[in-house]
C-alpha cells in the first residue's frame, strides 16, 4: 500500500491513541546524523556514511546526503552509484525495550525507480558469536516513483521464539536503485503506520553515539608534566554516552604537538578509553587530535 507523501501539518489527528514518543524502532530514520561522511565512495561493506546504516556498494559512484526530501524532512539518502547495492539498519530490541513477537509495521518514503527491488526483513538472534537469520517477510512490488511516496508494509512476527539477548531485526535493501533516494524510516509496534516520529539532533545523536563517536576538532588536547623522564604517558579520554559495549578506538594526532611521537586509544569500559602517549624526549610533552572515533557497531 503507498500514499503521497504529506507533511507533518497535513496529518491533523490521524494519530491519537497512546505514546506519541519512543514509538519508531529505527535510529536516525530520517537521516540527520552523519558522524562518518556525507559522501563516500568505498565499495566495502560496513558503515561508511550515514548513522545506524550499513552499506554493501556496487561499482563507481557515491552515496551521499541530500537536501531532496519530503515536507518536514532535512536529509535523505540517495543512492548514487552505477550499479545497485545492498542499504540497511540492524535494530537491537532489547535495548529499547520492544517485544518484537507480535504485529509491527514498517514505513518509508521513497523516490526512485524501485521496480524490481527486494526489501527484505529477517530477525536475527547473536549468541557466542554466532548468527542465525529467521526470514520474517519480504516486498517486492515496489514501483517508480517519480515523486516521494509514503510505503508501509506489515511485519509478522508472531511465530518468532524469543531468546534471552540481543534480539535483532534486520531491515535491508537487497538491490537500493541507481538513483534512489530514501528518508523517513519507521518501525513500531500495531498493525497502522502512525506519522513518522521526529526527534530532536541532540536526541538522536545521542541514540547514534551509542554504537559509533567521533571527533572531528582539535578540542581534546592532552599534556604531560614536565619532567626529564621519557616514555609513555596514560590519561582518560571519556564518551559523550555509555556505548553499547566497550569500543574500538582509532586516534590520528593533530598538528600541535611536541614531544610526543606516539598515541593509542585503548578501550578501559563503555564509557572511556585510556589514552597512551609516548614522549621522544625530555620535557612538558603535549598533543592534539585530528580525529578520534570510538566502534561498538553490531
Amino acid at each position: 500500500m503507498t500514499s503521497k507523501a504529506r507533511g507533518l501539518a497535513d496529518l491533523g489527528n490521524a494519530y491519537s491513541d497512546g505514546a506519541l514518543s519512543n514509538r519508531n524502532m529505527i535510529i536516525n530514520g530520517g537521516f540527520d546524523v552523519w558522524q562518518r561522511s556525507v559522501s563516500t565512495g568505498d565499495l566495502g561493506f560496513g558503515y561508511k556514511s550515514v548513522d545506524r546504516f550499513w552499506t554493501y556498494l556496487g561499482t563507481s559512484g557515491s552515496i551521499d546526503r541530500s537536501t531532496d526530501v519530503p515536507d518536514g524532512f532535512n536529509y535523505c539518502f540517495l543512492w548514487n552509484r552505477a550499479a545497485a547495492g545492498n542499504l540497511g539498519t540492524t535494530v537491537e530490541l532489547m535495548r529499547q525495550g520492544h517485544n518484537p513477537y507480535g504485529v509491527l509495521v514498517l514505513s518509508l518514503y521513497l523516490k526512485g525507480n524501485f521496480t524490481g527491488t527486494n526489501l527484505t526483513i529477517n530477525f536475527r538472534n547473536y549468541t557466542g558469536g554466532s548468527a542465525d537469520s529467521t526470514p520474517i517477510t519480504t516486498k517486492t512490488n515496489f514501483e517508480n516513483y517519480s515523486d516521494w511516496t509514503r510505503v508501509t508494509m506489515s511485519v509478522d512476527c508472531t511465530g518468532i521464539t524469543p531468546h534471552a539477548n540481543n534480539k535483532m531485526i534486520n531491515v535491508e535493501f537487497s538491490s537500493f536503485p541507481v538513483g534512489g533516494r530514501i528518508t523517513g524510516v519507521q518501525l513500531e509496534l500495531g498493525d497502522t503506520a502512525t506519522p513518522f516520529e521526529h526527534r530532536s539532533y541532540g536526541d538522536e545523536l545521542a541514540r547514534c553515539q551509542r554504537y559509533y563517536y567521533q571527533e572531528d576538532t582539535v578540542s581534546h588536547f592532552l599534556r604531560s608534566f614536565s619532567t626529564s623522564t621519557t616514555g609513555a604517558w596514560y590519561e582518560d579520554y571519556p564518551l559523550p554516552v555509555t556505548m553499547r559495549a566497550t569500543p574500538s578506538w582509532t586516534a590520528v594526532l593533530g598538528s600541535d604537538v611536541s614531544k610526543v611521537n606516539a598515541v593509542t586509544i585503548n578501550g578501559r569500559t563503555a564509557k572511556s578509553g585510556y589514552v597512551i602517549f609516548t614522549r621522544s624526549s625530555s620535557g612538558e610533552g603535549y598533543c592534539s587530535f585530528n580525529k578520534v572515533t570510538a566502534d561498538a557497531e553490531l
